[in-house]
């Protein structure tokens, strides 16, 4: 990648935006991930009232499958949804095959919706979803239709699952393409941060409403009704913040390249003007629009004068690429995406395997057994997880990305370590769960204290906002939405699979062993993060793609032989590891 360029430094962009707007730009997104946040803290409550409810359809009382399921939905609906983005994301790539094959299907291909009206589904799957959870309360028992209580119910964590699918889609996406480069990190991390909020806020309310006196059975569907007025936000917010520009020039790029040559080139008699020019005329006017809600006028206008350049630029790049048959647009698997791929997938996959999932859900029953813990594990969690996101976001823009995602993968190495001892007297089959609970802290209730905090302190200071941060920055435009649509998917499937999994180490190898073997792979992400992931701090999108594009270049041009491969293999590996490095500030 190349360096930061003095320009790109926090002072110069510090009088070419205005905070108020991207403080409202950002208010979209993070309600969207808070609302992700909420519905994890409170439905570990309403899991305990239902598993208490007795004469009821409801009831979760001695069934675990009952109550995976409940838990489990909005995962499989977040993954539906993000399935359903990536699809109207993969035709477009039908779409350039018929215009390469000069096709002119009859029918029209659905586009991808953009990511403003993404961010406003989201809000209505929200809305919908929160309604008839709540509704499902008060279903009558005795419906053995579609309306039963407990389909109502699963219907609504679906549907609300299907809006965390377009949220966390759309919503980093959004951001990265709207905001000035200096403020790009602290404000895409940010919606972690909004997410961790969620979950404290979800705690609080679960234990409030959960609580009500003289309608205690109906108490739990309080908590989700509460998510009313914050997705009505995400709704109302959504039509009050322009579209994405980047967005827009890469939409009308394949519009025009979609369309054959004399469409193009055919002139309208009104207005004197080929089909490209005014489209053209249309996507510039847009674009100066969307750039002047968020910079001042001055800086509005360099940087439309720089983004139309790159769409004429990369406008003939894809006409000519028309031209000679191929497929106008990049593919997802194309040569020159691997290295964004490549990092951007590698982060979402460790983020997972290091066991983030399954540390994290066990964390509140692990210190529950610390003494004077028991009762507050979970509120002591949060607050934590929200201190530590704070420190990443506030110096995630004079840090660097590369040094926040090596300092929290070293933490969470040594905390999964100190883990791994703390556990080791367990027998193999061993489990927390049968050892009696001590009476005071004693050595190994320290080290569990110490090794636990320090992980969420490393995953919350890393992967937990950086992970999300490097995905919406690394893809190329043309690829982006596929790209972060993948991402989610692997990210939804892998927290599934890992929370799966664990349960079975945990009984067939022991705490210990298990925590070793995420140790292993936490050091294994300190590595790689070194030499995959590039650095992005300060650098506008496209410069971003920039360097990617010519780390790539230098492995798909030109077959060399054994002898040349050999004799080049180090000064390769020097190139490619001083293009993934930049000039942060060490720690």
């Amino acid at each position: 990648m190349p360096n930061e360029s003095p320009h790109h430094t926090p002072l110069a962009y510090e009088y070419d935006f205005r905070a108020s707007a991207v403080l409202w730009l950002f208010l979209v997104p993070a309600l969207g991930g808070f609302l992700f946040g909420y519905d994890i803290g409170g439905t570990s409550f309403v899991v305990v009232q239902l598993a208490s409810m007795r004469a009821s359809s409801m009831s979760l009382k001695d069934s675990p499958i009952k109550t995976g399921w409940i838990v489990s939905s909005p995962s499989a609906g977040a993954l539906l949804g993000t399935a359903f983005l990536m699809y109207l994301e993969s035709l477009r790539d039908v779409r350039d095959r018929d215009a390469t094959n000069r096709r002119r299907s009859k029918r029209r291909w659905p586009a991808p919706i953009g990511r403003r009206t993404e961010l406003r589904y989201s809000g209505i799957l929200y809305a919908v979803g929160g309604i008839l959870q709540y509704l499902s309360a008060f279903s009558p028992e005795t419906t053995k239709s579609l309306f039963s209580p407990f389909f109502l119910l699963s219907l609504g964590r679906w549907i609300y699952g299907a809006g965390i699918g377009f949220a966390m889609h759309g919503g980093p996406t959004y951001l990265a393409e709207t905001m000035p480069p200096s403020v790009r990190g602290m404000v895409v991390g940010g919606k972690e941060l909004a997410i961790v909020v969620g979950i404290l806020v979800g705690f609080v309310a679960g234990n409030a409403l959960t609580r009500v006196d003289g309608d205690e059975d109906a108490g739990w569907a309080r908590v989700y009704a509460s998510t009313l007025l914050a997705s009505i936000g995400v709704i109302g917010l959504s039509f009050t913040i322009p579209e994405s520009a980047r967005y827009l020039v890469g939409r009308q790029q394949e519009e025009l390249c979609a369309n054959s040559s004399h469409e193009s080139s055919a002139t309208d008699p009104l207005r004197g003007e080929t089909e490209q020019e005014r489209t053209t005329r249309i996507v510039s006017t847009q674009v100066l629009e969307s750039l002047k809600f968020v910079w001042n006028p001055s800086a509005a206008l360099s940087e439309h004068r720089k983004l139309m350049a790159i769409f004429h630029r990369q406008l003939q790049q894809q006409q000519q690429r028309h031209d000679e048959e191929e497929s106008p647009s990049l593919s997802l698997w194309d040569p020159y995406v691997r290295p964004a791929l490549r990092a951007g997938l590698g982060l979402v996959i460790l983020q997972q395997v290091t066991g983030q999932p399954s540390v994290l859900s066990y964390a509140t029953p692990i210190l529950a057994r610390v003494p004077g813990l028991s009762g507050n594990a979970s509120v002591i969690l949060a607050i934590f997880k929200l201190l530590a996101t704070s420190v990443s976001v506030v110096l995630v823009e004079t840090r660097g990305r590369k040094t926040l995602l090596t300092v929290g993968c070293s933490l969470m190495f040594a905390a999964l370590l100190v883990l791994t001892f703390a556990f080791s007297e367990q027998a193999a089959t061993g489990s927390f769960d049968d050892d009696p609970v001590p009476s005071e802290l004693d050595a190994r209730s320290i080290l569990t204290l110490l090794g636990m905090f320090a992980y969420i302190a490393g995953y919350q200071v890393g992967f937990g906002p950086i992970a999300w941060l490097m995905i919406s920055e690394v893809f190329p435009q043309s690829v982006r939405g596929k790209a972060v649509a993948l991402a989610v998917l692997a990210n939804f499937a892998l927290n599934a699979i890992v929370q799966f999994l664990v349960p079975i180490l945990r009984s067939t190898l022991g705490m210990s062993r298990t925590f070793f073997v995420f140790g292993a792979l936490a050091a294994y992400s300190v590595y790689f993060v070194q030499t995959s992931v590039p650095e992005t701090k300060g650098l506008t999108l496209e410069e971003i793609e920039e360097g990617l594009a010519a780390l790539a270049s230098k492995s798909v041009t030109g077959a060399k032989t054994d002898e040349e491969e050999r004799t080049d293999e180090n000064t390769a590996h020097e190139e490619r590891v001083q293009l993934l490095s930049t000039s942060s500030t060490p720690v």
